[in-house]
């Protein structure tokens, strides 16, 4: 679906490693080729994964994007990563599966009500 992925993201645990590096690994281990990833590792909130993401978007020269995260996180992070790339830079959003959550009835459940409020 596209030449390059980038993960984004700090470690929760400072002494572990990052969000985006645990990412590519699962990737790797999944038959994505390393040369095809790069990683983003400083971000820690969404407006950071915005616009440190977007600044490798545009040293890249990429001209569209597919945004996946997950459901719950999925309106926001396209509104900061649009914010990030302007509003003439397409973005297709894609939610990943969360078997914790569900559009169609998120707040039935405690977990899923402060997944999504927070």
């Amino acid at each position: 679906y596209a030449p390059i992925i980038i993960f984004s993201g700090a470690a929760s645990d400072p002494d572990s490693v990052s969000n985006a590096a645990a990412m590519k690994n699962i990737a790797i281990k999944a038959g994505v080729p390393a040369s095809a990833i790069l990683v983003e590792e400083d971000s820690v909130d969404t407006y950071e994964n915005a616009q440190n993401t977007a600044r490798i978007i545009k040293n890249q020269n990429i001209s569209s994007i597919i945004l996946v995260t997950s459901p719950y996180h999925q309106r926001r992070a396209s509104i900061e990563f649009q914010r990030a790339l302007g509003k003439d830079f397409t973005i297709i959003n894609h939610s990943t599966s969360d078997e914790n959550w569900r559009r169609s009835a998120w707040w039935k459940n405690t977990y899923s009500l402060n997944l999504t409020l927070s």
